[in-house]
């Protein structure tokens, strides 16, 4: 249990059971977000480290931080979001032609102010999940290139044993492990909707060896990457995170 006040704003992740105690005097709005359609139409927002701490980070933190990295608004920022909420539901009301792009609008506003105000009052821990944000932002730039351990700590302004520690407890695996397994969902996303070879897909996602790929592929997938590919046709798109994550 926490307690919430006027101007906090967190994620619930998916599928955790949640209420609300003792809150007559605060309004609660809620939005619901679902991933695929939000992060398609705007795919720009999934590399902002905000968002990524505001929707991945912090969520997975706030057991050990007591819900002290949460976002809490002054009073003008507050009134901005409710603002981008009160034209959203009149949108959603009125339903005109062109309501749904509005919405869609709206909604893009919404998310970047979101994550403006996170960077903004992010406190000490939350500028160390910032810097962390930073590092799984290189990492999805970069996969398809040789990664250095000594670059990601860098990125972290931590030194190894501390960086090595948060990032096992953001995303339960250590930092090479945690490569490894990206360039695996993305090799299966070439699988799932190309026609490059085995070796090319291995070559793009950062294996020098295709016959590695291989080997790692099926100890971690149970099939070989062609045994994929044949038995993904009825599979749906995967969220990378939520796959290396839980």
């Amino acid at each position: 249990s926490y307690p919430i006040r006027q101007g906090d704003v967190f994620l619930i992740p998916k599928n955790h059971a949640h209420a609300y105690s003792s809150s007559q005097e605060i309004k609660v709005n809620s939005i619901l977000l679902r991933n695929n359609l939000v992060f398609q139409a705007f795919p720009e927002i999934l590399t902002e480290p905000a968002l990524c701490c505001f929707r991945d980070l912090e969520p997975r933190f706030r057991k050990n931080d007591n819900f002290q990295n949460h976002l809490h608004l002054s009073e003008e920022e507050l009134k901005t979001l409710l603002t981008f909420w009160e034209f959203m539901n009149q949108e959603n009301t009125l339903q005109s032609e062109h309501s749904s792009n509005v919405l869609w609008a709206l909604l893009h506003c919404f998310l970047v102010h979101l994550c403006r105000y996170f960077g903004k009052h992010a406190g000490n821990r939350g500028q160390k999940l910032m810097k962390l944000a930073d590092v799984m932002k290189y990492i999805e730039q970069h996969y398809s290139a040789p990664i250095s351990c000594k670059e990601l700590v860098r990125l972290a302004g931590q030194n190894r044993l501390a960086f090595n520690d948060l990032f096992q407890q953001a995303t339960g695996h250590a930092p090479r492990e945690y490569i490894l397994l990206f360039r695996l969902t993305k090799a299966k996303e070439r699988l799932r909707n190309t026609t490059m070879s085995i070796k090319e897909i291995a070559a793009d996602c950062g294996f020098c060896d295709a016959g590695y790929f291989c080997q790692q592929f099926k100890k971690r997938c149970a099939l070989s990457p062609r045994q994929y590919r044949e038995e993904s046709g009825t599979e749906t798109e995967e969220n990378i995170l939520g796959e290396l994550w839980g």
